[in-house]
């Protein structure tokens, strides 16, 4: 069910990514390339976005949902090669899951994407990240909305 739950999630937000008609480019800033080492609610929301272009390799570690809580209190007990073998199937599960997304919304492998603003919550706990998308000439904006979990800000799937 968990796994269900976050596949749907997955292919619901790259699905609104073109179910909407593109306005006009912002002039805002692009952010190019990611930085690995910044644990920013921006940063977290664009290798996510990568992460669903295939251009990134998948991580557990940047999706957040209630369901899943168990599932890191569990893999938080194991040891660093029995998690390293629980992430590579969690890999091989996401490069099929991606291959089926790509060919349902092939516009997903062209989009591109910005940061316009980050709005961490007073408590530093969750935060909202505002993203601008590129497709074809057009823009549109897409909000994300992020948790501090661990340590680090991880997509909240759960409000996508």
């Amino acid at each position: 069910m968990k796994k269900l739950l976050f596949t749907l999630a997955t292919c619901l937000f790259a699905l609104s990514l073109t179910a909407n008609p593109l306005a006009t480019i912002s002039s805002a800033s692009t952010i190019d390339g990611i930085h690995q080492n910044t644990n920013t609610p921006g940063a977290a929301a664009l290798k996510f976005m990568k992460v669903l272009q295939g251009k990134s390799d998948f991580s557990l570690d940047l999706f957040y949902s209630k369901d899943l809580e168990e599932v890191y209190a569990l893999l938080e007990q194991l040891s660093p090669e029995q998690r390293a073998v629980i992430d590579e199937a969690l890999k091989e599960e996401f490069k099929k899951q991606f291959k089926e997304l790509v060919k349902e919304v092939p516009e997903i492998m062209v989009v591109t994407f910005s940061v316009q603003e980050e709005i961490i919550s007073q408590d530093g706990k969750s935060a909202v990240v505002k993203l601008q998308l590129h497709h074809e000439g057009s823009s549109a904006a897409k909000e994300m909305y992020l948790v501090k979990h661990q340590g680090k800000w991880k997509v909240d799937v759960d409000k996508l």
